[in-house]
């Protein structure tokens, strides 16, 4: 029997794991620039952390999750998103004690859909929370940080915001659209029909053209904020305007689970079609209360991984390449020599070592199957002069170096050896 990944999984391999790889370090490299530590949290938890905190009448919990029970009768859940397990290990680890706290994530998540683009049932996904403060320039520096990484990626975006309001002011709000959507039943879809009277918000977030059509005359949340959010926004959307952070009010944006306060955010790339976000967050006030802990404010937001390799793949760009080398002993006498070279040089450069080879043809043949920039030829004249002899396998054009010449120029960031 031939076994093949899963529906809605696949192997990551090749080029495509070195755009994972760039993604993953650019955004690692940027939020430890704001000042956040990093996280794991395990890829399974309780079940019913993500149903108190995405909501019982989610999509997510009704829907997509990944649920089982183990040997112990437990009820777990393959995690669908990363901000509740972040959350869940602040309060168990009490790692807000005294202070707010910067915590950045990556890793892979689990959702039940329908594979289409931009949608997998497995998917890897990186985020950054700030727990501990209400403070309006922590929402900033998670738009600031999260842009940052599509920017130094040269991926194009649109920045749309929103608040939705807080528990005092957003039960007013409720009502009005509810008033307003019961007038146009007739014309929502048949999920949103049913979401009417159990959470009207989800209505906004619905992506089909005849509840967008309904919901674009709908009340906008923002005339119904109370003093403490309609302040929190305007103090955030005045950071944005002095950073000449370029955004899109948008009254129709809620995200799609239930713990958002206040803020809420998507960066939109129109070349993914319907799938068009590639990160959003907001803010979550009350999330650690209702998963048990003390009240401990937040602010974070996820980008899809594989939304953003799309977009770099269907762009055709093009990272600096990472150089590889090959050392190839010449003969049979040189292959000693040539091993110990190999140990010395994988101090500083990626080099490989050829298995199964022939002769020195079928070796350099191997050097660029295995996609190596150069191969570097051990001969009787190299040991002898103490050189090392480089060959350029894109042009056929070689070298030789003394051994510190080598060094030097592997030192720098170009490694430029003249070939």
């Amino acid at each position: 029997m031939n076994y093949k990944a899963p529906k809605g999984t696949f192997d990551i391999f090749g080029k495509k794991a070195k755009i994972y790889e760039k993604i993953e370090s650019i955004g690692k490299k940027i939020m430890k620039l704001y000042g956040f530590s990093e996280i794991r949290t395990p890829i399974f938890e309780d079940a019913g952390l993500f149903t108190r905190s995405l909501g019982e009448t989610s999509d997510v919990v009704q829907k997509e999750m990944y649920i089982f029970k183990d040997k112990g009768n437990r009820l777990l859940a393959l995690r669908p998103e990363g901000t509740a397990p972040v959350i869940r290990s602040i309060i168990e680890n009490n790692l807000a004690q005294n202070n707010s706290v910067k915590l950045f994530y990556t890793g892979q998540m689990f959702r039940y859909e329908r594979p289409q683009a931009g949608r997998f049932r497995q998917f890897h996904q990186f985020g950054a929370e700030i727990v501990g403060t209400q403070d309006p320039i922590s929402d900033f520096e998670i738009i600031d940080s999260s842009t940052k990484i599509l920017k130094e990626l040269e991926i194009e975006y649109e920045l749309h915001l929103n608040s939705v309001g807080c528990k005092v002011c957003r039960p007013a709000y409720k009502e009005v659209l509810i008033l307003f959507l019961k007038d146009h039943v007739d014309e929502l879809c048949e999920n949103c029909q049913t979401r009417l009277y159990k959470n009207p918000l989800r209505v906004l977030d619905c992506k089909e053209e005849q509840c967008k059509l309904v919901t674009s005359n709908a009340p906008k949340i923002t005339d119904y904020l109370c003093e403490d959010c309609k302040t929190h926004f305007e103090k955030l959307l005045n950071y944005l305007k002095k950073s000449k952070i370029e955004f899109i009010l948008n009254p129709r944006l809620v995200r799609g689970l239930d713990y958002y306060t206040k803020t809420a955010f998507e960066a939109l790339n129109f070349s993914l079609g319907s799938q068009n976000a590639v990160l959003g967050g907001g803010r979550y006030d009350g999330l650690a209360e209702e998963l048990g802990g003390k009240n401990l404010p937040g602010v974070g937001f996820a980008s899809g991984i594989e939304r953003l390799v799309t977009i770099l793949e269907n762009s055709n760009k093009t990272f600096e390449k990472e150089h590889k080398f090959m050392v190839i002993p010449i003969t049979s006498l040189e292959f000693d020599y040539a091993l110990n070279l190999t140990s010395e040089l994988r101090k500083y450069i990626s080099v490989l070592f050829p298995y199964d080879y022939k002769n020195l043809k079928s070796a350099l043949k191997l050097a660029v199957k295995s996609d190596c920039s150069y191969a570097v030829l051990v001969g009787s004249d190299e040991i002898r002069d103490n050189l090392i002899s480089i060959k350029n396998l894109e042009n056929g054009k070689q070298k030789s170096f003394s051994k510190v010449e080598f060094l030097n120029i592997i030192n720098n960031e170009r490694c430029n050896f003249g070939l």
